[in-house]
């Protein structure tokens, strides 16, 4: 497709293990590379110069777990067991999580793996109820980490369940029910009830899909949006695109800000682990409205010359269906309805 079909640049993909693939790639070809999801690190430290990551990096996510669960065990301090995939995205973040429990001065007390998609757990659950942990921390893909976090938590009903970033995926609250209630992930992307254009996609995709955007939806617009506004200001010229990238950082999209570092990962940190609940409280009706009155008191109190947040960010608005065309032919305008 890179070869035959010449596109202006690449949006995805899918996981870190896809994008590792993927790199190979457009190292060769200097073709820029967007990753919405993506958090493995390892993938913009390969020395391509061709590969954006917007969402944050395993080691700001597993910097985020230390405190969360130093915050929450400050009293009564427990065992820590850590359960993890052989997966490379798993065994990519399970490792950051070490090295930042090990600056922390604490490693974690017990460390399981497991293949993915390994229909038997007996020998994990029996070592685990008889260390009893006061926290369990899984590491895999959705199904897995469904599956697994839902047998700890029939064996270890009084310990602290923290999950992945896939964790945070609706298919995952899908697949775990009742236990996704009890599982803290890192809130990848935060809510942001007081921002309309947020409040207007959310709105949108609940009408669309029947359930509010996950962390991996929201990303995935952020990038699109930011790799087709890059494309607009580059024209069809590669090169131009990734130098559009660069200088379009720090970019503010719905889930957050953008800023990409000399590697291209995006630096954001100061990340949260939360709950489905507390996810939801944030997003309620009562916030909502408050947010809504907030910002009517500002446009009150704004002049007419404020600065428009949005447009010194670059953000156009965007028609819902275009198709990029390939950078060998000779077009004004390299996205057309």
């Amino acid at each position: 497709m890179v070869y035959e079909e010449q596109p202006l640049a690449l949006l995805g993909s899918i996981d870190s293990a896809s994008t590792h693939l993927a790199e190979q790639v457009v190292a060769k070809a200097n073709l820029p590379l967007v990753s919405p999801v993506a958090t493995d690190r390892t993938a913009t430290l390969a020395g391509v110069p061709w590969i954006f990551a917007c969402a944050p990096s395993d080691d700001a996510i597993a910097g985020a777990l230390v405190e969360a669960v130093q915050a929450e065990r400050r009293d009564t301090p427990g065992r820590l067991a850590l359960l993890h995939a052989t997966d490379h995205a798993s065994r990519m973040t399970a490792s950051a999580i070490r090295r930042a429990f090990s600056r922390s001065g604490r490693l974690p007390d017990y460390q399981f793996q497991a293949a993915p998609g390994a229909p038997e757990l007996t020998r994990t659950l029996t070592a685990l109820v008889e260390a009893r942990p006061a926290v369990v921390v899984a590491i895999a893909g959705v199904e897995d980490a469904a599956r697994w976090l839902t047998a700890v938590q029939a064996a270890l009903p009084e310990a602290s369940l923290y999950g992945g970033p896939e964790a945070g995926r609706h298919r995952f609250r899908e697949l775990a029910g009742a236990t996704a209630e009890a599982v803290r992930f890192p809130e990848l992307v935060p809510p942001s009830p007081e921002d309309p254009d947020w409040v207007r996609f959310r709105d949108e995709f609940v009408a669309a899909r029947g359930h509010p955007p996950d962390h991996a939806a929201v990303l995935t617009y952020d990038a699109t949006r930011l790799l087709i506004e890059a494309i607009l200001r580059a024209g069809p010229n590669r090169a131009r695109i990734r130098e559009q990238l660069i200088l379009l950082s720090p970019w503010r999209g719905l889930g957050g800000e953008i800023r990409f570092d000399h590697t291209g990962q995006n630096t954001r940190a100061g990340l949260r682990w939360v709950t489905f609940a507390e996810q939801r409280r944030a997003t309620s009706p009562r916030r909502r409205r408050k947010a809504a009155l907030k910002r009517s008191h500002s446009m009150r109190s704004a002049t007419s010359k404020a600065p428009d947040e949005r447009a010194a960010f670059g953000v156009r608005a965007l028609q819902r269906r275009f198709v990029v065309a390939p950078a060998s032919r000779d077009l004004r305008n390299p996205l057309r309805p």
